[in-house]
């Protein structure tokens, strides 16, 4: 559910902000009304491009994805596992910039870098260490997919000289038999 947040007037004059692209510093700026109240949330660039710039079809879940990369590489975003396997995402400074009226306790994992002594959203847990920090890899491409006909030998192991008769045997006496009726 997006949510009213603040944006600060030293917001045009931000270094870090100014090292990303134009579509990375708008995608930052939403991903603020996206964030729950401790500045957390899913790490799905699917998910989030529909959020986010769902009347600008020219822009795909790639580019979100590239955007978040150069957020995370520049320290304003931190990407993470949760203690569930999910990736997460949280705005480093979020208490710096963002003062919540009323604030909902995250059902998110805390970040094990920036949070390590916050609770866990799905167990529980507080300071456990049960989130880690992303691999260096993170949200990486795979290497190169296979073509569709691979894919489908690799589904489907049958070749042109597989023998395609049916599994049932009707014996040419049975077939030929004309009081008894089929079925």
């Amino acid at each position: 559910m997006a949510r009213i947040r603040t944006i600060k007037p030293e917001y045009p004059v931000s270094e870090d902000l100014a090292s990303v692209s134009l579509p990375a510093e708008r995608t930052f700026v939403c991903l603020l009304t996206q964030a729950d109240d401790e500045g957390r949330q899913r790490d799905n660039a699917a998910v989030l491009n529909g959020a986010l710039w769902s009347l600008r079809p020219e822009h795909t879940a790639l580019d979100t994805e590239d955007e978040l990369r150069q957020l995370a590489e520049t320290g304003l975003i931190c990407r993470y596992t949760g203690c569930d396997g999910r990736q997460y995402l949280h705005v480093t400074k979020w208490h710096e910039h963002q003062k919540i009226s009323h604030p909902t306790a995250s059902r998110l994992p805390a970040c094990p870098v920036h949070e390590p002594a916050g609770w866990c959203g799905k167990c529980k847990a507080k300071g456990k260490g049960c989130a880690r920090p992303a691999p260096e890899n993170f949200r990486s491409l795979p290497e190169a997919l296979a073509t569709p006909a691979e894919a489908i030998s690799a589904q489907r192991p049958c070749t042109a000289a597989t023998d395609l008769t049916p599994a049932v045997d009707v014996s040419a006496a049975e077939a030929a038999a004309p009081g008894k009726a089929a079925g």
